[in-house]
Parts: structure tokens; C-alpha cells; sequence
């Protein structure tokens, strides 16, 4: 069985018996791509990779997905888009400085991607470094434009630049004998 690439993710499947064109965009039968094929020009390839990637990252498969971005950033491409994807791949396998990275260039190539910037903050809550979302909170408040996600950014400098109360509860209060008792 081979597959190749149809623009607009329709997916052209080749048996032995035959080729079957699959997916929602079957019936508008654009030229072919060959992923593969080394006699189409790169951006076609690039743009033949980027909806692939994108296909890949919505089946969860987020190591092959992050494969293909690596692959086309790699390749050169000053897109956000696609900064932003590599680092939402690197986020859902739980490689977080790796994501920050990606999500911090992506912001810096589109000034004004918010969610870029919202997610940079969460790579680094997510990791629980609290001075590098401070940080990065105090970067990109300022240039935040979406109400909503300056809400959540200022929630979660709230969250990372308060004092945590002591523990109420310790571990060693268990072994003490007189614990519980009145």
C-alpha cells in the first residue's frame, strides 16, 4: 500500500487494485504531491509537510508530528505557524523547555500572536519554574492585546509571584504517636 499527499488533506490511497482518494476534501481532487518526490519545488514540499504535520498532530501522534516540524523548521522556515506548532508538539510530550523555546521564537516572529505567548507562560508553569514565568509574564503582559489571555497570563503571575503559605500538614506528623489524639 502506498499513500500519498493530496493538497487540502485528502489522502490518496494505492493497493494493488487500485488508488481511492480519502478524506473531506475527496471530491475537489487537486494535483498530487509526492512527499518523497525530490522534483517538486520546496515550498510545495513545505506546504505538502506543514499539512501533513498538522494532520499527524490531530490523530495525538505527537512524536511523528514533531518529527515534521523539526523537519520544516529545520528547513529554514521563518513562519510563526509553524515555530508554534513545533512547540505545541514538543508541550504535549512533556519536553517543556524545548516548547518554551519554540513558542518564545514564535512570538518573536509574530508580535502579535497571543496564544504563542500564552503558551511560552504555561511551558514554563508547566515545568514549575515560577522565576522563568515571572519573567516571561513581565515580557509579554505589555504586548498582550486579547483580553482574555491577559487574564490568564496576569492569573498566572499572580499564582507564581505569591508566597505559599507553610504546610498545614507534614509528613513526619504521621509518625508521631500523639498525633490526632486530644
Amino acid at each position: 500500500m502506498r499513500c500519498r499527499l493530496l493538497a487540502y488533506a485528502a489522502l490518496v490511497v494505492t493497493t494493488g487494485g487500485g488508488s481511492a482518494i480519502v478524506g473531506p476534501y475527496a471530491s475537489a481532487q487537486p494535483g498530487f504531491y509526492d512527499l518523497a518526490s525530490s522534483d517538486q519545488s520546496k515550498a510545495v514540499n513545505l506546504s505538502n509537510r506543514r499539512t501533513y504535520a498538522s494532520a499527524i498532530f490531530q490523530s495525538k501522534n505527537f512524536s511523528e508530528a514533531l518529527n515534521h516540524w523539526r523537519f520544516i523548521v529545520g528547513e529554514g522556515s521563518n513562519e510563526a505557524y509553524d515555530h508554534f506548532w513545533l512547540g505545541q508538539s514538543y508541550y504535549h510530550l512533556k519536553k517543556y523547555p524545548e516548547a518554551a523555546g519554540a513558542f518564545r521564537e514564535a512570538a518573536r516572529l509574530d508580535k502579535k500572536m497571543d496564544h504563542a505567548k500564552l503558551k511560552l507562560v504555561e511551558s514554563y508553569f508547566a515545568s514549575r519554574n515560577m522565576p522563568e514565568v515571572r519573567n516571561a509574564c513581565a515580557e509579554v503582559l505589555p504586548t498582550v492585546t486579547d483580553p482574555y489571555t491577559k487574564k490568564q497570563l496576569e492569573a498566572m503571575n499572580k499564582f507564581a509571584t505569591e508566597k505559599k503559605p507553610p504546610p498545614v500538614f507534614k509528613y513526619s506528623d504521621i509518625e508521631n504517636p500523639n498525633y490526632g489524639k486530644r
